[in-house]
């Protein structure tokens, strides 16, 4: 195999897992999007984050598995018949923009009580947004950098 065919190997293999991303934050956005559109906006409290531990199946170069934490925000709000749900957002955040006692908008789904996001573009669409975001730009520096290579060996 010659030096030319291996990195476009690695070029198509970075490019497929490119797509992946771009087409996980593309179905992450529509479904927020559909979401939104059927939802009920009403008001709440943040109550905090929950943290969970994830035990990876990664180990690193000593052989210690690799654990990451996981940040989801919790909110509470009354429904329309005054009971009480307190409720863990979906999607996993890095930036912490509230405080305990803080006064939210939430949306929530007509069909299910429990199924309750915050009304804020970055909890909403952020997930999808990063993941979309990297995709395409991976899949752009990829197909400038195979030019370039491909111009250089060529």
């Amino acid at each position: 195999m010659s030096l030319f065919n291996f990195i476009r190997f690695v070029f198509i293999l970075i490019g497929l897992m490119a797509s992946v991303f771009v087409g996980s934050g593309v179905w992450k956005i529509w479904s927020a999007y559909n979401f939104a559109a059927t939802a009920i906006e009403v008001q709440g409290t943040f109550v905090g984050y929950h943290e969970q531990m994830d035990d990876s199946r990664i180990q690193d170069s000593h052989g210690f598995k690799i654990k990451s934490k996981q940040t989801y925000p919790m909110f509470s709000y009354l429904d329309s018949k005054g009971t009480k749900h307190i409720v863990t957002n979906p999607d996993i955040v890095v930036i912490r923009w509230y405080k305990n006692g803080d006064r939210v908008s939430i949306l929530v789904s007509p069909d299910d009580p429990e199924n309750a996001r915050l009304a804020s573009f970055y909890y909403l669409y952020g997930s999808g947004g990063y993941l979309l975001i990297g995709g395409v730009l991976a899949i752009l520096i990829l197909v400038l950098g195979f030019k370039r290579i491909a111009i250089h060996i060529g």
